[in-house]
């Protein structure tokens, strides 16, 4: 008698994957078990050496204090984006610079200006480089987080 550890979604994806289950299954079968969940899925194509990338969120305006005292309004994107660029090596090869981002606005790291009000933000990211074969497939986990609030409304000393 022993034990046997859980596997974690990475290992688990790597067996999948090591025994020729294509990622596409093995994502399904991580999704239908509550263990992944796709936030996108953009098309995007782009040239050798060119940069694409989607935002799968929204801009929040942030106010920004000029040189001459005025204010003006700058624009601070959240969301989960995508920045890759693909450059096409000999012997079919394709390297991928990619540079995910998920952020999201945090209330509670607000600080204040005056009377203004500025959010803070959470923000994971990571940028690393890979060579692909043609038909190969990648995945990066581990940007996101769960988060559960709870509000609770009581009257003072009736509970």
């Amino acid at each position: 008698p022993g034990t046997v550890p859980a596997a974690g979604t990475g290992e688990i994806i790597g067996r999948l994957l090591s025994n020729g289950v294509s990622i596409d299954i093995a994502i399904k079968a991580l999704e239908e078990r509550g263990l992944a969940r796709r936030l996108a899925e953009p098309n995007l194509i782009a040239r050798s050496g060119q940069t694409a990338s989607f935002l799968a969120g929204g801009e929040f305006p942030i106010p920004v204090s000029e040189d001459d005292g005025k204010i003006s309004v700058s624009y601070k994107k959240y969301g989960v984006s995508l920045d890759f660029t693909p450059t096409v090596l000999k012997d079919g090869l394709v390297s991928l610079d990619i540079a995910p981002e998920v952020s999201s606005i945090d209330a509670s790291a607000s600080y204040n200006i005056g009377t203004i009000s500025v959010p803070g933000f959470i923000v994971r990211r990571a940028r690393t480089s890979v060579d692909l074969k043609n038909g190969q497939s990648f995945m990066i986990a581990g940007l996101l987080q769960s988060q559960n609030d709870i509000t609770t409304s009581r009257i003072p000393g009736l509970g």
